[in-house]
């Protein structure tokens, strides 16, 4: 998920916060009914804040590409401490992201080991 050179434009982090926010709600939707109810509540709650989230994107033109005059980038050009400031909440935003999208691969991870552990203990199988 990390790059080794992170994008220092409003729109870049903008997408990759979009990206993370449909691969956390893609992998929760692949649950099937009735499995885990929580986490298909939370990502009822995460679809809406993708929605409030792309709204803003949309009012501010961080969705944009940077070179464009309705760009939130070039909107800021001449405000640095501001445009950077935005970057900044955008890259706190992407982390929480991905910390939350890792978090959940190693709760689905960890329901699959007890799911394998539960059956071979049912069926009475040696590892």
């Amino acid at each position: 998920m990390a790059t080794a050179n992170p994008p220092q434009f409003i729109t870049d982090w903008y997408h990759s916060c979009i990206d993370i926010f449909e691969q956390i709600t893609a992998s929760v939707d692949n649950l099937t009914p009735g499995q885990d109810y929580e986490a298909k509540a939370l990502a009822l709650q995460l679809v809406d804040q993708i929605g409030r989230f792309r709204v803003w994107g949309a009012n501010m033109g961080a969705h944009h590409q940077a070179g464009s005059r309705l760009s939130l980038d070039y909107k800021l050009r001449e405000a640095s401490y501001i445009h950077n400031t935005v970057v900044k909440l955008l890259k706190k935003l992407n982390t929480s992201l991905e910390s939350t999208y890792i978090l959940n691969l190693i709760f689905r991870l960890g329901g699959l080991v007890i799911n394998v552990i539960k059956y071979f203990a049912r069926h009475k199988k040696a590892f």
